[in-house]
This record gives C-alpha cells, sequence and structure tokens, in this order.
C-alpha cells in the first residue's frame, strides 16, 4: 500500500469507521507472524555448473562460496570478503560469489578489490535463477550479524543440500542446530569470529563424506519444519485453533 501514495491512506481512514473490526483476522495475523515461512522444493538448475562455470570464466576445478542478501552494512559483506581472505590462503581454487544488489554494492566492490585478487571474489548482482544456481555452490555463508528474522537465503541453501557455515544470529539458531565443534545441519559461529569460520569452512570442503551428511541433514530439516506443505499444516492448525476459541468465546 505504500506504494499507492497518500490518496490511498486518505481513503482508508476515512471508510475505517464504517467497518467493523474482524478479530479473527486481526488475531490470526498477529499470531501467524511466529510462523516459519515455506521454502518451495528447489528447480533443477537451468545451467550445468559446467556451464555456470563457464559463464563466469572459471576453471572446472573452482570451489565456489555463495553469500547472498541485499547488500548492506547490515549484512557485513565486507566480514565476509575477510573470511574469505582466510580461506584462499589455504586453497587458491575457491572462489567467492556474491549475489544481491543494494546502495553498499560499489563500497563492498571497493573492499573486495583492495583486499583480494579481483577474479576471486564475484559479485553477480541479482539473478532471477539465483535458487537454481545455489545447487552449483559448495557451500554458503551467512555473515550478518543482525537478524532477527529467520534467514530465507540460508534456508534456500538448505533445501539446496548446500553445506552452511552462519554467525550466530538469532535468525539461525531457530533452524541450524548447535553441537560441540561438530556440524549436524549446519555450523553456527560466534560473531566476528574469523578463524573458527575459516575453520568449519576448510573441514567441510576438506571432508566430501561431512559435507554429505550436513546437505542431507540440512535438506531433511527443510522439508520436516520449513517446507511449503509445513507451512500450510501450520496455518491451517492455527486456523482452525482461533476458529474453535471464537465459537467458545461467542457460547455457541
Amino acid at each position: 500500500m505504500h506504494l499507492w501514495g497518500q490518496p490511498a491512506f486518505d481513503y482508508f481512514r476515512s471508510i475505517r469507521r464504517l467497518v467493523r473490526p474482524l478479530p479473527t483476522i486481526t488475531t490470526l495475523l498477529h499470531q501467524s507472524s511466529c510462523l516459519a515461512p515455506g521454502i518451495a522444493t528447489t528447480k533443477k538448475p537451468g545451467l550445468s555448473r559446467s556451464d555456470f562455470l563457464a559463464e563466469l570464466a572459471l576453471s572446472d576445478d573452482s570451489i565456489l562460496i555463495a553469500v547472498a542478501g541485499p547488500l548492506t552494512r547490515s549484512q557485513c559483506i565486507d566480514e565476509a570478503i575477510w573470511d574469505f581472505e582466510l580461506v584462499r590462503t589455504l586453497d587458491e581454487n575457491v572462489r567467492l560469489l556474491i549475489f544481491g544488489d543494494g546502495p553498499d554494492r560499489h563500497r563492498f566492490e571497493r573492499f573486495a578489490r583492495l583486499t583480494s585478487e579481483p577474479s576471486a571474489i564475484r559479485f553477480l548482482g541479482y539473478r532471477a535463477d539465483f535458487r537454481e544456481l545455489l545447487g552449483h555452490a559448495n557451500l554458503f555463508w551467512h555473515t550478518a550479524v543482525a537478524d532477527k528474522a529467520l534467514p530465507l537465503t540460508v534456508l534456500e541453501a538448505m533445501a539446496a543440500g548446500v553445506p552452511v557455515v552462519a554467525n550466530m544470529a538469532s535468525g539461525c539458531q531457530q533452524v541450524i542446530k548447535r553441537g560441540i565443534d561438530d556440524g549436524e545441519n549446519g555450523y553456527l559461529v560466534p560473531n566476528n569470529d574469523r578463524a573458527l569460520f575459516a575453520r568449519y569452512t576448510r573441514r567441510i570442503l576438506q571432508d566430501a563424506q561431512h559435507a554429505e551428511q550436513i546437505s542431507c541433514s540440512a535438506a531433511q530439516t527443510i522439508a520436516e519444519r520449513f517446507s511449503v506443505e509445513a507451512m500450510t499444516r501450520a496455518y491451517a492448525k492455527r486456523y482452525a485453533e482461533l476458529l474453535e476459541s471464537r465459537v467458545k468465546a461467542s457460547g455457541r
């Protein structure tokens, strides 16, 4: 509605007193805000991995780490670039792919040029086929530290079977299980602990069996708790509860 302009707001204010409130719907909308989002099944990539690498002018032995989100300060893309440099010193085939756009893109691009080898970090901008291409990544990073909501990009990566290493933002803790130095369906890292971020990354990239275990567990987590079907069931249950409480309150 914010796209309609002031006349739309004036109109709704004028008719507000004529419209009877709907507490059941209002309650539904308010309480549903805490329900988990639903992630659709990832489509088969339109581009093969080899074609995608060729599009980026990268060799077939490249190791892809993906980051995605609005390119703003709160996403801490510069922190991802620092983390990447630690990893790149140990493996020259690693490449960082940054999906998304935003007001700080030019600042991040300049920081990348000053910090790393230009060809090692690719800013891909907005890609309509992001979810399809995500499956070609060897690893997904989430470096934002101020997230309160559950990051959809993390859910999408897990649904695509891509291992995730994320800062210990509150949103990520809702989906990534914490273990004692052992990732079950991903890894959580205390904020700004670059050494540990690099350590978990290296473990996933060097241990193919462990990476596969994390991928399978992550995909299972999404299927059980964050799929479209799971979201539909949760909304249906919530709505049924609200209807039942409404009937009881009316004395019928």
